[in-house]
């Protein structure tokens, strides 16, 4: 991507999940648990849920869906990197 002078943003797994609404050391199935209540998504793989709120980062930064006042906070801490 850098090569190419494709534009992208680094998540470190903390930020993920504490986008998500736990905590930046939360386990896995805390994980999903947050994703489901806040998004309504679930399922079997770890992997495809870390996916799943990668993609909601990425619709955040472009201004789609809501965002709440921690979210914005991780948000420009990702920026910032």
């Amino acid at each position: 991507l850098y090569r190419r002078g494709i534009s992208y943003l680094e998540v470190a797994p903390s930020a993920l999940k504490k986008f998500t609404g736990a905590k930046g050391n939360a386990s896995k199935e805390k994980i999903a648990v947050e994703v489901y209540k806040r998004w309504g998504f679930e399922h079997d793989s770890n992997n495809v849920t870390d996916a799943y709120v990668l993609a909601q980062i990425a619709r955040a930064t472009k201004g789609l869906g809501t965002v709440t006042k921690f979210q914005k906070e991780i948000l420009a801490k990702v920026r910032e990197v």
